[in-house]
């Protein structure tokens, strides 16, 4: 009886048979952090999905280890700040510092931070719709 609860958990996650979660397929999810893990670059991985690091075994932007982008709530930033909830400029100063080494984001990054994104990252590779950004050379910065 207990087996037969299993059987959705298969059907939804390792098959995926729903297209809204082919991206969580184990086999993708494996590819994605795989590379991530591998990256021959030392640094933090700031994630907009909290389980990449983990799951990678990489070190995560230190007070951004649960949310990965701004959430529209009605509150204050400062009110946010106090929640450890992040805040779009604070995350668009972690981006433009370059502290993480790659930057991972469905589909894209957020619009409030798609222009400081694409100043200092570059795509390094899509995993159906997760994509992992790396950062730009000193040298690639500059001359922008």
């Amino acid at each position: 009886m207990y087996l037969l609860a299993f059987l959705p958990y298969l059907a939804y996650y390792p098959f995926a048979f729903r297209e809204s979660v082919q991206p969580y397929r184990i086999s993708n999810v494996s590819d994605l952090c795989e590379f991530v893990h591998d990256y021959p670059r030392p640094g933090p991985v700031f994630s907009e999905w909290s389980a990449v690091p983990v799951l990678s075994g990489r070190e995560t932007m230190r007070g951004l280890e649960f949310v990965g982008f701004d959430y529209a709530v009605p509150i204050a930033d400062s009110m946010k700040r106090y929640y450890h909830l992040p805040v779009n400029e604070d995350l668009a100063q972690v981006l433009r510092a370059r502290q993480p080494v790659l930057y991972v984001v469905w589909n894209a990054p957020d619009k409030a931070l798609q222009a400081v994104a694409d100043s200092n990252y570059i795509e390094a590779k899509r995993f159906d719709r997760w994509v992992v950004y790396e950062r730009r050379d000193a040298s690639e910065v500059s001359s922008q």
